[in-house]
């Protein structure tokens, strides 16, 4: 664990909704933060208006910084997994090495746009952990979070900045 007094946590796949949405409630709750993304500048440019509008609220918060995924897995003492649907596998695959001996908490939700609730891509339940051990270690995880989605978790106005 990082020396701050609260874990960091890599948000990988963070520059969508689901993610800057947590990276707002969690910088909140003064967690260092590693936002991630394929592309690096794109996750730069996240953390940055994360942090903005964070300073906007006067909210004081700790560092929020943007790196790649397999960047963000590696930085991060807790890594969150929240990527579509589609990006679900291969990012699992990329970041594995990365996140051996961590807690992964994954809230990939397995459904096809147009989101669909009675419809599942990988047709096995609601989680999108059903589909892949992140670890490769065969490990027990959660199940079942509540459905809260991104602009819910951002609160204010339904914006996740």
């Amino acid at each position: 664990m990082s020396s701050n007094t609260k874990p960091s946590i890599g948000i990988v796949g963070g520059t969508g909704d689901l993610g800057r949405g947590l990276a707002v409630r969690l910088a909140k709750a003064g967690h260092p933060l590693i936002i991630g993304s394929r592309n690096a500048e794109q996750a730069v440019a996240s953390a940055e208006a994360v942090s903005a509008v964070l300073a906007e609220r006067g909210i004081a918060h700790p560092a929020i910084s943007g790196a790649d995924n397999v960047a963000t897995a590696q930085q991060g003492d807790i890594v969150f997994v929240t990527v579509p649907f589609g990006a679900h596998q291969p990012t699992l695959e990329s970041i594995r090495d990365a996140v051996q001996g961590k807690v992964v908490v994954d809230v990939t939700v397995p459904l096809v746009p147009p989101q669909s609730r009675s419809r599942s891509a990988a047709g096995r339940g609601e989680c999108g952990a059903d589909c892949a051990d992140p670890t490769g270690r065969g490990g027990s995880r959660g199940e079942r979070f509540p459905k809260r989605g991104g602009r819910s978790l951002a609160g204010r106005h339904g914006n996740p900045l």
